[in-house]
């Protein structure tokens, strides 16, 4: 999995969270 911050700000991923290998998470998002 891709996270990419954005404009200073980068994705917030929960303990538990689960994103697919080919998922590119960018920016202001909180899972």
């Amino acid at each position: 999995m891709a996270l990419y911050e954005l404009d200073g700000v980068a994705p917030q991923l929960a303990a538990g969270a689960w994103v697919a290998d080919s998922a590119q998470v960018i920016g202001n998002v909180k899972m």
